[in-house]
């Protein structure tokens, strides 16, 4: 036999002749016998305390609003108190502030009374007050623009995959 050989088998046979040792073993750990306190969420985020708009002011300001019965009406108004405008005009005020504000005319905050409307429907149906602000909440600003002509031509850019099958459509 080659010496590698015969080295080899003399570790198998070495090693087969040990006790290995058993593997650790864990214990349950009993479960509590008491509950475990809550953990404490901490103070309100400031975002998110408002001044609450009178309802009988928003429903006097749109007469979407003004159909709701009262538990619809108050979780409208609470959507509309923290979702925040989404028109520059409105200066970063909530939507039923903006709403109620003598100074706004629908010409800079165009987009504003389908909002209103959007809450209203949304809440009609049950829905809770973070569903409805969900609904008329957007992310970015809405900026006045000019009206376009009817036949003024509008840049559109449209990226397609060039592997697509749609290309062809796409650039008819």
């Amino acid at each position: 036999m080659r010496p590698a050989a015969i080295l080899a088998m003399g570790l198998a046979l070495g090693a087969c002749g040990r006790e290995q040792a058993p593997p650790p073993q864990s214990r349950p750990l009993p479960a509590p016998t008491t509950a475990l306190p809550a953990p404490d969420p901490g103070p309100p985020s400031a975002a998110r305390i408002v001044e609450r708009t009178p309802l009988d002011a928003l429903a006097a300001a749109d007469p979407e609003l003004a159909k709701l019965p009262p538990r619809a009406l108050e979780q409208a108004g609470a959507a509309l108190d923290l979702a925040p405008a989404p028109c520059e005009a409105c200066g970063g005020r909530s939507i039923a502030r903006c709403l109620l504000d003598p100074d706004l005319d629908e010409d800079r905050c165009a987009v504003l009374p389908g909002l209103v409307r959007r809450a209203a429907r949304v809440a009609a149906t049950g829905a809770g007050f973070r569903i409805v602000e969900r609904a008329v909440s957007y992310g970015d600003a809405w900026l006045p623009f000019a009206p376009l002509a009817a036949d003024a031509a509008v840049p559109v850019e449209v990226w397609v995959d060039p592997a697509s099958d749609l290309l062809p459509e796409v650039l008819d």
